[in-house]
């Protein structure tokens, strides 16, 4: 199966197709999830000495000290970036040292990305046992905007995805990662979480064999 990338939000409605209903991917709700009167927006966390995984099911490792980010170019070690997930808890792409992950970042308007969702629980299960962990990276929702708590739940029940969904913004950590703003962008990233392969023309055979190798 082959997904072509696609650059920039249509200008849609919240009810994308005139049935009178909010579509998938979209909520009506407010999505400003604390006491404030500003609506969330994702932000790149800052680093914390006292950082810790959040208690899940998913793996976690402590990465070597002398670690250091440098972008998302083949050959680079991915920069730790530290944001949000679908259960409000702070994520590190970093607490994945020792896995091979696909670092997938999209916008929740583009329709290759949700063709591309569809399969995220199949690869999951297929190579998780491996050490394979499939990370969806969030940039913008239906509108472009930055995406709220309740977009990455959506997402996550949408496609029945249970991996790390994540929030970022255009502007955020991954934002270097974006080749000429087209979506989804897919990382190949290998145990010492460097970027092997980086794809926004996705053949899922190819895909597939890379994470394959990477194992």
């Amino acid at each position: 199966i082959l997904f072509t990338a696609c650059a920039g939000p249509p200008e849609l409605d919240k009810d994308q197709d005139n049935d009178n209903d909010n579509d998938k991917y979209t909520d009506d709700t407010d999505t400003d999830t604390d006491t404030d009167t500003d609506t969330d927006t994702p932000t790149d966390l800052d680093t914390d000495s006292n950082w810790g995984a959040p208690s899940n099911t998913w793996d976690s490792s402590t990465p070597p000290n002398d670690l250091v980010g440098e972008g998302f170019s083949v050959g680079d070690v991915v920069p730790d970036c530290r944001l949000q997930d679908q259960f409000g808890d702070e994520v590190s792409f970093w607490q994945f040292y020792g896995d091979v992950l696909v670092i997938d970042i999209l916008a929740m308007w583009c329709g290759p990305c949700q063709e591309m969702a569809v399969s995220v629980p199949s690869l999951q299960s297929a190579f998780g046992a491996e050490g394979f962990t499939y990370v969806t990276v969030v940039a913008q929702d239906v509108a472009g905007e930055a995406p709220s708590q309740d977009d990455l739940v959506a997402w996550a029940t949408g496609f029945g995805i249970s991996s790390p969904i994540l929030a970022d913004s255009v502007s955020g950590c991954t934002a270097a990662a974006i080749n000429s703003g087209q979506y989804p962008e897919l990382l190949v990233i290998d145990r010492e979480m460097k970027v092997l392969q980086a794809h926004n023309l996705v053949d899922m055979a190819v895909l597939e064999e890379a994470i394959a190798d990477a194992l």
